[in-house]
């Protein structure tokens, strides 16, 4: 009983190793990203393969711990665009819709990917349609919140169009390439890395 306690602990212990680890990957890739002007669109979007680490986070831990490390890795990445998110909102009500919408809802929802993942885990096919739902389902939220919150500058720049239609071309304009990317990128690293992926409820 004892081993099996020892071991259970050191399981965990090596879980949240792991889960760091990629979180860190994440925020790595996102501050080239950041420091490479090019790659920043918009108001806040930039064009970025970040999702890669959050998305086999979720493969192998499933979803609850793929979500709350989706909302840890978000408000990591708040605070490298934090500047941009305070000059953008009018009001400490806006500032905190913002973060609670673009960061911790946006890359939450990445967990969805969990149950396509589920489906074939050994597929890297259904590993690039998982990415693709989780990213989309991000997509979404991002979209929302540019039709709550940003309607006044969705109204200047893009004055010919409805709100939502407006919110989600500037949206997709940096997340469709990053959407892009990460499809196949992530398949190309998960089918050279595939052996070495066993879940942790393939582990249990």
């Amino acid at each position: 009983m004892e081993v099996m306690m020892k071991q259970k602990s050191m399981f965990t212990t090596n879980q949240m190793a792991e889960v760091a680890i990629l979180i860190a990957l994440a925020v790595i890739l996102q501050l080239v990203t950041f420091l490479m002007g090019f790659l920043n669109i918009g108001i806040g979007g930039s064009i970025s393969i970040s999702m890669i680490p959050l998305f086999i986070i979720i493969y192998r831990h499933r979803f609850l711990i793929g979500a709350m490390s989706g909302v840890i890795y978000g408000l990591i990445e708040m605070s490298l665009y934090v500047v941009i998110v305070a000059a953008l909102a009018e009001t400490t009500g806006v500032f905190i819709a913002i973060v609670f919408l673009d960061y911790i809802v946006a890359f939450g929802v990445l967990a969805i990917a969990t149950f396509i993942f589920r489906l074939k885990m050994k597929s890297a096919t259904y590993f690039v349609l998982g990415v693709i739902v989780g990213s989309l389902a991000r997509y979404s939220v991002h979209v929302l919140s540019g039709v709550i919150l940003f309607r006044d500058w969705l109204a200047v720049e893009y004055p010919d169009l409805p709100y939502l239609a407006g919110s989600m071309l500037l949206n997709a304009i940096y997340m469709g390439p990053s959407i892009a990317a990460t499809a196949l990128l992530g398949g190309l690293i998960f089918i050279r890395i595939r052996p070495v992926l066993a879940t942790e409820t393939d582990i249990k």
